[in-house]
């Protein structure tokens, strides 16, 4: 049997006040056969075990210390699935089963229990929408209100976790939980969870990666060179940025799986129309790892201008680069590859682009 993954279940815990010296946890996994567990940390960036143990007739324990809370979690020896926790001195009680994983116990898991819960909500709220979604498909009005609902609920969610950011600002958990999906978050609201953290909290290593991570994004900022990059076109040979000639570029990000993209993809021809021959360029990067529904897409939109993919998906180098976190996401560079604007649509991108080519 797996281990179920990410998915914690809140039940009632009691907040330990005792400070104890060592931790120790204790667990069932039903249907487990027989086998080895590991108590692991990557919070260095690398691969910590913690700790080794049997798992006999389903049922194991770890035991050990640790002088500050550490975002941990057990798995078996092959990595089949993990049970995440915020390991401190306490003693924890583990259960997993059909119906999730519940952990009882610490200070700082209880804390980090009624985050789970939270985006537990948001991942069922996600698939639930994504069904509804594909049942409408060709239906633009319900599509489009399917969205909004999913946006508002989204809003609200994340209204909550701010909420107990706020309440928790100086614990080792609230930089963990904003540590664990900071890379999905664009940097103005990366940098807003950042400031709710107390100085104790933004000392830890999560708390440090994530100011890393902050001055890492602030490079793509506005009034900075980005990065050159290169990648194949449809026809096999390659964009590099460096070598792509124009007033001004635009570098946009999509997907043929995308429904805003594809009808972001309507106005681009239009702009692009209209202002390459003034010197506007376009180079279009999907986000597809499928050749033919990526080639389909692109023809289907009449995307005439440069178009390239390293056929990765999510996972594609270049917006990795650039830190995509949602599509579209673009950025608008002048002839030196100085970002000028970022994420810009339909008229206020017409404006910038007529702004930026007036008198050149």
């Amino acid at each position: 049997m797996k281990l179920l993954l990410l998915i914690v279940l809140v039940i009632g815990t009691s907040i330990t006040t005792i400070a104890q010296e060592n931790y120790k946890i204790s667990g069932k996994i039903e249907g487990m056969a027989d086998g080895t567990l590991l108590l692991i940390s990557e919070e260095r960036g690398m691969v910590d075990t913690l700790g080794i143990t049997p798992i006999i007739n389903e049922a194991f324990e770890f035991t050990g210390t640790t002088d500050k809370p550490i975002g941990a979690y057990i798995t078996t020896t092959d990595q089949q699935g993990i049970i995440p926790l915020i390991l401190e001195n306490a003693n924890f009680t583990i259960f997993a089963g059909t119906s999730g994983v519940i952990i009882q116990e610490g200070f700082q898991q209880e804390i980090y229990n009624r985050f789970c819960k939270i985006n537990t909500e948001i991942i069922q709220q996600q698939t639930q929408t994504e069904l509804q979604l594909t049942e409408q498909k060709g239906n633009n009005s319900k599509v489009q209100t399917l969205i909004n609902q999913f946006n508002q609920f989204l809003e609200n969610a994340q209204a909550k976790e701010k909420k107990l950011l706020q309440e928790y600002a100086d614990t080792y958990v609230a930089a963990y939980v904003i540590f664990s999906s900071m890379q999905q978050m664009e940097l103005e609201t990366l940098k807003g969870r950042y400031s709710l953290l107390g100085e104790n909290a933004k000392s830890t290593i999560p708390g440090q990666a994530i100011a890393n991570l902050i001055a890492q994004q602030e490079k793509l900022t506005e009034g900075n060179v980005a990065p050159d990059f290169t990648i194949k076109k449809t026809d096999g040979n390659s964009i590099v940025l460096r070598n792509t000639k124009g007033k001004v570029k635009l570098i946009h990000f999509w997907a043929s799986w995308s429904i805003p993209c594809r009808q972001e993809n309507i106005s681009l021809l239009k702009i692009y129309q209209k202002y390459h021959t003034k010197g506007l360029e376009i180079i279009s990067i999907s986000l597809d790892n499928n050749r033919m529904e990526w080639l389909k897409a692109v023809g289907e939109d009449g995307m005439i201008w440069e178009n390239g993919s390293d056929l990765k998906g999510q996972q594609s180098e270049i917006a990795r680069l650039f830190f995509v976190k949602n599509l579209p996401h673009s950025l608008l560079l002048d002839e030196n590859n100085v970002i000028v604007a970022k994420n810009l649509r339909d008229d206020a991108l017409r404006e910038k682009i007529a702004e930026q080519l007036k008198g050149k």
